[in-house]
């Protein structure tokens, strides 16, 4: 499991060599080579057995290694695990065990002696800042099956593990994903406020558009979008306790002209007063000249301000 040895058993052979009294095997002249498996099952057999067998292109480098150098660590990782899992001191030159119990990797390849130092899982999100030289500069996370590591690289790596292990609450904790229901309702909420962004233009879309939005609603959906829109935009019949602004009396007339029958003067120069409606100046103020344009022009109307007057029931504005 994350943060623990994959075996229970295994991780008990490991007590008597990790507490045992010994000179440090990271030093200057040691090597390191980054171990793949298939499975965790694999680790788990190498860790009971102190064996291990690997790739025939990667035996010639190992062997080469430990007869050449004072330590050949390995650090293991599960493939599709997204960590390392510890790392091994390598014991026996390849095909050379000293342990006659058996092959346990059932004839994948020549076996050799390894000791287990360090049994713990090391995310890969933890080591994305060590690259190694002998790799074009490239994360330790991304090494295959027997890439050696710098001096450098696997020290840092495996000091990493041992932080894990020896002062685990130095690491920031990880954040549980949100739950399955959470997550559900973070969609919707996100799913509405970008219906409630492409609320149709009441003056620019058609009367189709309109139409089609407002019946994808549910009640809830519309009781949120006349509290965020109703004032300013016409729409069907307010919900249910949801009383909309008065209308204006004025809709639909040129802005001039509401505007002089709403008091705020005389009609604009070279336009006449909407028929049936007189305006005369005040006491004093002389008339203007006035010319009467071939059209007038009110401005667009809502799409339902067309429907016949049977229809205004469901989609009328007031």
């Amino acid at each position: 499991p994350p943060g623990g040895p994959p075996d229970a058993a295994a991780a008990a052979a490991l007590a008597p060599q990790s507490q045992s009294q010994r000179p440090s095997v990271h030093t200057e002249d040691a090597r390191y080579f980054v171990i793949t498996s298939n499975t965790k099952d694999n680790v788990v057999k190498s860790v009971r057995h102190s064996l291990w067998a690997t790739q025939r292109k990667n035996e010639q480098s190992l062997d080469e290694a430990f007869r050449s150098s004072p330590a050949v660590i390995l650090v293991f990782s599960v493939n599709r695990s997204e960590a390392f899992q510890g790392y091994a001191l390598m014991r026996s030159p390849v095909g050379r065990p000293r342990s006659k119990s058996g092959d346990p990797f059932n004839g994948f390849g020549r076996l050799f002696d390894i000791e287990w130092l360090k049994l713990h899982d090391l995310p890969y999100r933890e080591v994305e800042h060590i690259r190694n030289s002998l790799n074009f500069d490239r994360p330790v996370q991304g090494s295959r099956d027997g890439q050696e590591l710098s001096n450098g690289a696997g020290q840092r790596l495996c000091q990493l593990i041992d932080r894990h292990i020896d002062d685990p609450d130095s690491f920031p904790k990880p954040q549980a994903p949100p739950s399955v229901a959470a997550a559900a309702l973070l969609s919707e909420k996100r799913r509405k406020e970008k219906r409630y962004r492409k609320a149709p233009d009441h003056l620019e879309a058609t009367f189709d558009e309109q139409i089609e939005y407002f019946l994808s609603l549910d009640f809830e959906d519309y009781c949120e979008w006349h509290k965020r829109f109703g004032a300013a935009s016409p729409g069907p019949l307010s919900p249910p306790g949801m009383d909309r602004p008065p209308p204006d009396p004025f809709f639909g007339l040129a802005p001039l002209h509401a505007a002089h029958l709403r008091g705020a003067g005389p009609p604009p120069m070279g336009m006449s007063p909407p028929h049936g409606v007189p305006w005369h100046p005040p006491h004093g103020m002389p008339p203007p000249m006035l010319h009467h344009p071939p059209h007038f022009h009110p401005v667009h109307m809502p799409p339902w301000g067309h429907l016949p007057s049977h229809h205004l029931a469901r989609v009328a504005p007031y």
